[in-house]
């Protein structure tokens, strides 16, 4: 959902091992942009290893109603060479 205070987003943990904290700013249905946070969990803190913006203008919806916005992407991390595969797509959420 968008919002316009993109400090209070949470971050959503994954398996303990990664953290992904996907940030839409915007005001209703008027969207700004989109970021994207992507930590690798370590025993003393998390760390940064991915950081993404896409801005407006988005593409046109497919057929389904998603707007696709990132592709398939891969990041690996860790001394076990963990590996996270996301996509992130727009979609219209009903109120």
């Amino acid at each position: 959902m968008p919002t316009e205070d993109p400090y209070r987003v949470a971050g959503v943990d994954i398996a303990g091992r990664f953290r992904f904290k996907p940030v839409l700013v915007g005001q209703g249905a008027q969207l700004g942009h989109l970021s994207i946070y992507v930590y690798w969990q370590t025993q003393r803190q998390p760390v940064l290893i991915q950081q993404a913006k896409y801005w407006p203008p988005y593409p046109s919806p497919g057929p389904d109603g998603r707007v696709a916005l990132t592709g398939e992407q891969r990041l690996y991390a860790g001394p076990m060479e963990r590996e996270l595969v996301y996509q992130c797509a727009l979609m219209e959420v009903a109120p």
